[in-house]
This record gives structure tokens, C-alpha cells and sequence, in this order.
């Protein structure tokens, strides 16, 4: 299929990404070639289109330029001084509420969280850390990835990606069934490589030359990459790509969106601009100018230029012998509208975003009780949505990764569980009491702990070891001290303790 003639009457979306070309045939014989450049253009596309959310997100905003010659420098150094990174903090306040904290199989009739996939591929794959830069990513970008594969020692690894050098592909027949997965980087001598994963088979590329990552990748010299001890290409025996896309709030047809869509970074820029205004304006304006009004105004002898004929400054007084001579000032510039202005946006920023006001306006005390939950209930809803499809992201990778490691029971069990820590910020007094009200009904423990949102399934876990050994030791200790009853009295003897024996009379 020619791609460059092939045209859709409707966008095609891939990932996320909307293409205008059809894709390439996927039938047993076709050339991988033609998807590595499909699945190129659209990684670079998206590329061009999401970064200003990644700028932005690191503080990079977009400058005014057009400054007055003579107030060049300083108009420059008002425009950095302007820039607020409002968004690190509403992509942060999404997801410092995001933490996996287990996974159950609700159908094996286990309620608990297991335990052994938490260590042998979660923490195996310090994926405390990498999760945390998945979900970054994804809500900075729209989307996130994770490739899982095993190693030369059959050990299953689980790598964290980056947006700009992975995408996946589904057809339409099945959006959410991945048939393909793309990885491309550039290495560190400036050589481009890329992986086109299929169900059956691993197909992997470099470039011919180096081109640095500021170039293109070169398309027309890409050539199959030998590795030591794999053929090409490299058979995939699960019959799965192993690349597994995290979408951010996603649609039907237009796959992840950036937390910073939808007029954020339009109303940042509002921000911005009217901070700068009130930085110059607070720069030029708030000091009095004077007027002078029935003089001459000298001139300069040699250039005949028109010289200033006063010096306005703290320690200095104007003066002068002209009688027509009127002096007087104009009033400095209020700069209470502009802060007005720029509260006003930040308060539309905090209500669109769903970010609570105290995060980006704070004023007076932190919110508590009530007043902090129905500040925080905007937020927490948004982290529950959030939760929902990257918790299925999740529960896809550990049945991908357990398929690898030879767990096929757990690995075709669907009733695959993420626990999330509790998005919900609890008053711990009212938290105290609710648990003690229900103990007082007869719930276990192991309940309450769970219902408490404070521990993961790890520390619940240990606390029930703890109490275990601990009714262990009791049960040791009242069995070492167990008091023996005492022996019985030979006849006539007083038993000890006891009363006297009774006196035969005389």
C-alpha cells in the first residue's frame, strides 16, 4: 500500500494521535517497513503537537517579544520573572494521589492482596519509582508505556517508556485490542534504532548512519539490527505485543488527553501576561513623574539636541528663577487591578482543572474537616477516573508479565484487581472513631485496617504476622507460668493455706 497516495476520508487515530493516511495491510506477509513509517510519522506528530504540554510542565512558557529599544534588557528580564509554573502543580496535585499499592484475583476467592506477583514483578522492577514517571508522563503527554519481556535468565522485565519514543496501534474493527507497538530512540553516538513489535514476532532496526537527535530519522536506510544469539526477526511466543499503553482521560476516538488541555495553557498565558503587566507597570509607573509646564526647555550647544533640564530622584529638588515656571506630578499606577485581574484567572484555571483553590491560591489556614473534603471533592473524583484506566493499564502489564514468567492461571484470570492508596485526604479523629464504632459491631481487624485507607496490603500483611506472633508468645508464656495445684496434706497436717485442724477434746 502506498502511504503517500492513500488517503482516509476521516482521520485515522492511532493511540491517540490522528493520522490522515491509512494504515499499511496487516496480512501475514507484510513488510514491516511500511508500519515502521506509519507508526513514525505518527510518534513524530505527536511530538509536534503534545511538547508545549511537556514545556510548559517544566516551566519553559512562551515569551512576548516587540520590546521597546530602550527598555530592552529590563522588558526581557520582566518576561522570564513572569512565568508562575501553575502547571507542575495541577499535573502533581493528579498525581501525588496516585499510588498502586497491590493487586488481587477476586477469582480465586481471595479478597487479599497478593503478595508474591507484589514482590517478584512489581518491586523486582522497582516499579514504586517507575510508576510514579509512568503516571507523570501520561498525564503530561496523554500517554504513558511499559514493555515487559524476558531477560537472558528467563527473569521477566518490566521498563518504563517514555511518550515521544513508543506508541501502540489497534485497528477499528477493535480499538481496544493492540496489534502493534513502536518503540524509536536515538542512542548516545547518534544512531537511531526502533522495535516494531507484532503478536508473533519482534522486528528490530537501525539506521545506517548517524544522525544525531536533532535529525530525522532515516527511513529510507533503516536496516535490520543483529543482536548476538537472536534471529531476526525474534519470535514472540506469548502471542502478545508487549507494550502496554496508559491513557490519561481517554475518549473512544481520540485515545489520551494532557491534563494541560482544554484551555489550561491558554489561561496560564493569561496569567502570565498580566503579571508581567503589573511587574512593568510596578517597574515604570508606580513612581510619581513630574511635568514642568512655562519653560524653556535648553538644548544641547554641539547637537542642538533638547537636553533634560531636571534629574527627578529622592535627594533632589527642582528649582529654578522662571516666574511663569509651573511644576506639578501625575499619580503613580495602581497596581491592585492587575492583582485582581490575575486572581481572577487563577481562580477559572483552579475551577476548570479541578485543582482545589488552597493549592494555588492559598489564603488563611489549611481547609480542614468538611471544608477540606468539599474543597478536595473535585480533585478526588478526577483521581478516580484516573485510577479506572490506569489501574486496567496495570492489570494488563501483570497478565502480560505473568503470561512470560508461566503463570498462565493468573495470567488468563480477567478478575485481576489494582488497589490504589485512598485519593481521599481523611480527618484522622473522624477516621478513629468510625473504626471504633465499628469494632464495636464485631468487624474484624483485618476490616478495619483495610477500611482505614492508611496501610497497604503489605503492612496489613505484616501487623497480621505481628499479631499472630504475638498471640503465639501469650499462649507460650501463660503455658511456661501455669501455677501447679499444690499436693494433698498427709492426715493430721495443716493444709497450707487452709484452716486448723479441728482439736479432739480432753
Amino acid at each position: 500500500m502506498a502511504l503517500d497516495v492513500m488517503y482516509s476520508p476521516s482521520p485515522l487515530v492511532v493511540d491517540g494521535v490522528t493520522m490522515w493516511h491509512l494504515a499499511p495491510e496487516q496480512d501475514p506477509d507484510f513488510d514491516p517497513m511500511d508500519w515502521v513509517k506509519f507508526l513514525g510519522d505518527a510518534l513524530t506528530y505527536r511530538w509536534q503537537q503534545a511538547r508545549i504540554y511537556d514545556e510548559y510542565y517544566r516551566g519553559e512558557h512562551r515569551l512576548w517579544m516587540g520590546a521597546p529599544s530602550q527598555a530592552h534588557v529590563v522588558y526581557r528580564r520582566l518576561l522570564a520573572e513572569s512565568r508562575s509554573n501553575w502547571a507542575e502543580l495541577i499535573v502533581d496535585a493528579v498525581n501525588e494521589r496516585l499510588r498502586v499499592v497491590g493487586f488481587r484475583w477476586a477469582g480465586s476467592g481471595d479478597e487479599t492482596a497478593d503478595l508474591d506477583v507484589w514482590d517478584s514483578l512489581w518491586q523486582a522492577n522497582n516499579l514504586d519509582a517507575r510508576s510514579d514517571e509512568i503516571h507523570v508522563e501520561a498525564l503530561v503527554w496523554g500517554e504513558a508505556y511499559a514493555i515487559t519481556w524476558p531477560d537472558d535468565l528467563g527473569n521477566v522485565q518490566i521498563t518504563a517508556e517514555h511518550p515521544t519514543e513508543c506508541i501502540t496501534y489497534a485497528p477499528a474493527a477493535d480499538r481496544h485490542q493492540t496489534s502493534m507497538g513502536f518503540k524509536r530512540w536515538c542512542d548516545d553516538v547518534g544512531f537511531w534504532h526502533c522495535n516494531l513489535y507484532t503478536p508473533v514476532a519482534v522486528y528490530k532496526f537501525s539506521s545506517d548512519s548517524a544522525q544525531g537527535p536533532g535529525g530525522s530519522p532515516p527511513y529510507g536506510s533503516w536496516s535490520p539490527r543483529a543482536v548476538d544469539g537472536e534471529p531476526w526477526p525474534l519470535p514472540n511466543p506469548f502471542g502478545v505485543v508487549p507494550m502496554v499503553n496508559f491513557p490519561n482521560n481517554p475518549r473512544l476516538l481520540t485515545g489520551g488527553r494532557s491534563e494541560l488541555s482544554g484551555g489550561a495553557i491558554e489561561m496560564m498565558d493569561r496569567i502570565n501576561e498580566t503579571v508581567f503587566n503589573r511587574m512593568v507597570a510596578a517597574q515604570f509607573s508606580a513612581f510619581r513623574q513630574k511635568w514642568i509646564s512655562g519653560m524653556e526647555i535648553p538644548r544641547d550647544p554641539d547637537t542642538g539636541q533638547p537636553v533634560e533640564p531636571f534629574r527627578a530622584a529622592v535627594d533632589r529638588l527642582w528649582m529654578t528663577e522662571n516666574p511663569d515656571a509651573r511644576f506639578g506630578e501625575f499619580g503613580e499606577a495602581s497596581l491592585g487591578n492587575y492583582l485582581s485581574a490575575a486572581e481572577a484567572d487563577i481562580s477559572h484555571l483552579a475551577s476548570i482543572s479541578r485543582t482545589p483553590a488552597y493549592y494555588l491560591l492559598p489564603r488563611g489556614q489549611m481547609p480542614s474537616g468538611e471544608a477540606l473534603r468539599a474543597a478536595d471533592y473535585g480533585l478526588v473524583k478526577k483521581v478516580q477516573r484516573r485510577q479506572r484506566f490506569f489501574g486496567e493499564a496495570w492489570e494488563q502489564l501483570m497478565r502480560t508479565a505473568l503470561l512470560m514468567s508461566g503463570n498462565l492461571a493468573k495470567a488468563q484470570d480477567q478478575s485481576c484487581e489494582t488497589i490504589w492508596m485512598d485519593a481521599e485526604q481523611k480527618n484522622t479523629g473522624q477516621i478513629a472513631d468510625m473504626l471504633i464504632k465499628l469494632a464495636q459491631i464485631g468487624t474484624p481487624k483485618e476490616a478495619l485496617w483495610e477500611l482505614s485507607g492508611m496501610f497497604s496490603p503489605q503492612q496489613i500483611a505484616r501487623m497480621k504476622q505481628q499479631a499472630a506472633d504475638e498471640e503465639l508468645a501469650k499462649a507460650q508464656l501463660a503455658a511456661t507460668f501455669q501455677p501447679t495445684p499444690p499436693a494433698p496434706a498427709p492426715p493430721g497436717q495443716p493444709i497450707p493455706g487452709g484452716p486448723a485442724p479441728a482439736q479432739k477434746p480432753a
